[in-house]
């Protein structure tokens, strides 16, 4: 005849080891929700400082494009009348 107490102990025993390991499992699984968390943190706080960058470089890139134009125009204005001065001390 078996005995019950040592089967309800035997059975007492695998469910704290059930439940052991049934933890250890969601502390691990936390655990790696939290790494995850920090990884996602860590890349949000980059995208934004890459955001800052960008925005000042086309802010950079918009000034040099004014700056490329205003000396276009100023050229031109400078070889026009450069050219007229060549030629107006020309006799024909």
């Amino acid at each position: 005849m078996k005995n019950p107490s040592f089967n309800q102990e035997t059975q007492q025993n695998k469910h704290e080891t059930e439940i052991d390991q049934t933890d250890k499992k969601i502390d691990n699984t936390q655990k790696e929700i939290d790494e995850i968390k920090d990884i996602m943190k860590d890349n949000i706080d980059k995208m934004i400082y890459r955001g800052v960058n960008l925005t000042d470089l086309k802010d950079s890139c918009d000034h040099l494009e004014a700056q490329a134009a205003q000396f276009q125009v100023v050229s031109r204005k400078i070889r026009r009348k450069m050219y007229f001065k060549k030629n107006e001390s020309k006799d024909y």
